[in-house]
């Protein structure tokens, strides 16, 4: 039997000894396989204080909570992603310093580069901003109901991160392990935009990131086989 509460503490453990967050920012989940548990960070609770036994169990369908700690205030967004992704199994939520810079400014990271196209099939995409009324309603899951409407056409695993406007951002990931590297990822290629003058890709450089996209992720791929 698979132990996601264990895989969830692990990916926590794993996220808090990264730079991505501080204090207890950010937050981690997975969800089982018949999609009906999410299990993810409990609420205000330090990354070094973390235990299995505190993670939080939530009912997918009803948020309700059936084991451990107080979920983190963020679970509303996880879960609606979780409800809309089928494909998506893990999700890291942070505030990590260049991609929030990003988010902050209201502006989508451009694919501008290798690195960026071989984890990141396209540009990332920033969520709309809330109306007072989604603010004060149900704000966690209207944040939650943006990112879904940002991939209403497209496959959210060719792009697997949103920058959630002036706030942060989430990643996704089939799994734990490929989530937490599509974070890192996702802040060292927010760094190297940042510090690059934005400039529109020409068309032979526009073919050579889908190359590198294709050759790792295609139906030919054979980078790491």
């Amino acid at each position: 039997m698979i132990d996601y509460k264990a895989i969830s503490y692990k990916l926590n453990q794993d996220l808090g000894s990264t730079e991505l967050v501080m204090l207890t920012f950010g937050n981690a989940s997975v969800i089982n396989s018949d999609r009906t548990k999410v299990y993810i960070k409990p609420s205000g609770v330090e990354y070094s204080s973390l235990i299995k036994e505190n993670i939080s169990v939530v009912n997918l369908k009803t948020g309700e909570l059936t084991e451990g700690l107080k979920p983190s205030v963020d679970l509303n967004i996880h879960l609606e992603v979780y409800r809309n992704f089928e494909n998506v199994n893990s999700i890291i939520h942070t505030h990590s310093k260049f991609v929030t810079i990003f988010a902050q400014s209201l502006k989508e990271i451009p694919i501008i580069g290798t690195t960026h196209a071989d984890y990141f099939k396209s540009s990332i995409p920033l969520t709309e901003q809330l109306s007072r009324s989604e603010i004060i309603s149900d704000y966690e899951k209207n944040i939650g109901k943006k990112i879904v409407k940002l991939f209403e056409k497209v496959d959210p695993l060719n792009t697997p991160a949103a920058l959630i406007a002036n706030h942060g951002s989430v990643v996704f990931g089939k799994n734990s392990e490929e989530c937490l590297i599509n974070a890192l990822v996702l802040e060292y290629i927010a760094e190297l935009a940042y510090f690059v003058n934005e400039v529109k890709a020409n068309e032979n450089e526009k073919f050579l990131y889908k190359y590198h996209h294709e050759r790792k992720h295609g139906k030919d791929k054979y980078y790491g086989q």
